[in-house]
């Protein structure tokens, strides 16, 4: 391939940032697939990151 450095470089920054964008989409969802189908999950990563019972009812209401 034949690339400036310069341009290269930027492109190389375009990539890992369309990379992490892909796999935070990937990642949320995954957690809407995995609460949708396993409440206990939904339960249990709430608890994990503090939060009170309000909002583990208010989710499994919607």
């Amino acid at each position: 391939m034949w690339v400036v450095p310069g341009v290269r470089k930027e492109l190389h920054m375009v990539m890992v940032c369309v990379v992490m964008a892909c796999s935070f989409q990937l990642m949320c969802l995954f957690r809407c697939f995995s609460s949708s189908f396993e409440p206990k999950f939904q339960w249990r990563s709430t608890n994990r990151h503090g939060g009170n019972d309000d909002g583990g009812r208010l989710r499994r209401e919607s």
